[in-house]
């Protein structure tokens, strides 16, 4: 029993040593509700923690360019839509809508701008979204040109910043298990006492994380059927060695080095 015990130990020891930003590029496939609030379904998918703090400011501001250290990007699929819910730290967050301001305008605004490819990479085949942080002043370029009001989008202030969730009928790649792409965000943030704009994160291939779809189904908490009384020792073990077998053997960090 001790030696069970013990190697069970191990292995919640060693999948605590996993970083938390190579969590995986698989994105399970599931439906979230569009309404700019982190939803526990997106936790248990791909996530992407954001880089490359300041790489471009407009305007002059003496605004920390890594204050925003933490803002992460979560990614669902289904048949119709790819999910994106970027959970934004930002403490100078210009979140109300203000006559006079146009929402298509980084410099005025809290917003980001997302990218996608294909999985080579093709540049030409790109994909541009731009947002504001609430959802507003939709821009679509490139590839997405054509989608129109297709595009569901909605934002929310936090107690740390924003989130802005959105839903995609991309064109660039199929929407099934197995497909890969590429994916790369960039935030801007507005600072309206400086009236400056720190953009941070990435918009070409060189900052871009490969992301795959999977069949595997993600599950909201509140339609989970989960059998609470399965507490043995046995259950206990695979349960172990299921979490470590699901984050891998090799680990690939989604972090990106500054460009």
């Amino acid at each position: 029993m001790k030696k069970i015990v013990t190697g069970i130990a191990a292995l919640l020891i060693a999948a605590a040593a996993i970083p938390v930003s190579a969590a995986g590029t698989t994105v399970k496939n599931g439906t979230p509700v569009i309404d700019g609030k982190m939803d526990d379904i997106y936790k248990q998918s791909a996530s992407v923690e954001i880089e490359n703090f300041g790489f471009y400011i407009t305007g002059k501001t003496d605004e920390d360019v890594t204050a925003n250290k933490g803002t992460t990007v979560y990614y669902l699929w289904d048949e119709n839509y790819l999910y994106i819910c970027a959970e934004v730290v930002d403490n100078t967050v210009t979140a109300k809508e203000e006559s006079g301001v146009d929402y298509k305008k980084y410099e005025t605004n809290d917003n980001l701008e997302l990218y996608y490819w294909g999985a080579d990479g093709d540049e030409s085949n790109r994909g541009n979204i731009h947002i504001n942080c609430l959802g507003l002043g939709l821009r679509l370029e490139l590839k997405y040109k054509e989608l129109g009001d297709v595009i569901k989008a909605a934002g929310t202030v936090t107690d740390t910043g924003y989130i802005t969730e959105l839903a995609v009928p991309v064109t660039n790649f199929e929407l099934k298990a197995g497909s890969a792409f590429k994916f790369s965000l960039q935030y801007n943030n507005y600072i309206p006492a400086d009236k400056a704009s720190i953009a941070s994160g990435y918009q070409k291939t060189d900052g871009a994380v490969d992301l795959v779809l999977s069949s595997e189904k993600a599950v909201a908490k509140k339609d989970a059927n989960v059998d609470s009384s399965a507490k043995t020792l046995d259950a206990g073990i695979v349960s172990a060695a299921a979490a470590l077998a699901a984050s891998g053997a090799a680990f690939v960090s989604l972090k990106k080095k500054k460009r």
